[in-house]
């Protein structure tokens, strides 16, 4: 009996190997009636669900499961395709750089740092008149200096935030 993921990848091989979530429903539908399954008020969202628990771009990914599933335009864009092993012969036409991946692909990343007020950058480089606080080094370049601030005082991950500081 298949199970919503192997209907998934048939249909995603059916059409390709890519596709967004309104060109896969009705993919999906014929293959669920076909296999004389039922479709709940809900179908479309087990699908969904699906996807992102076998996609690493998923919030929703499990841990230790093979992906799948990738986000072809960034998270939340509604388009998937498989990976290489789950496609189909012929399925797909996408160009890849190695047999055994996909390169290339587009990953929208959510993440924190903690940043300096660039303020205090330029003020502090204006005070060494562009010269390196370690070393002594500086250069010109393009009619002015450039410099990397080095972090003599860094900021730590368990600053608190807003910390009133100077460089």
């Amino acid at each position: 009996m298949a199970s919503w993921k192997d209907h998934i990848i048939a249909a995603l091989n059916e059409l390709g190997g890519e596709a967004s979530y309104q060109e896969l429903y009705p993919v999906l539908e014929k293959l669920r009636r076909k296999a004389g399954r039922s479709l709940t008020p809900k179908w479309k969202q087990t699908v969904q669900g699906t996807i992102e628990e076998n996609s690493p771009d998923s919030l929703k990914f499990k841990l230790g499961r093979e992906p799948v599933f990738y986000s072809v335009q960034g998270i939340g864009k509604g388009r998937w395709a498989l990976y290489p092993s789950f496609l189909s012969e012929g399925a797909g036409d996408q160009e890849m750089s190695y047999e055994s991946g996909l390169e290339g692909v587009l990953k929208e990343y959510h993440y924190l740092r903690r940043c300096r007020d660039p303020r205090l950058v330029e003020a502090r480089k204006k005070i060494d008149e562009f010269t390196c606080q370690s070393c002594g080094y500086r250069r010109e370049l393009f009619g002015g200096f450039f410099i990397e601030g080095p972090h003599l005082r860094p900021i730590l991950s368990y600053q608190a935030e807003g910390q009133l500081s100077s460089i």
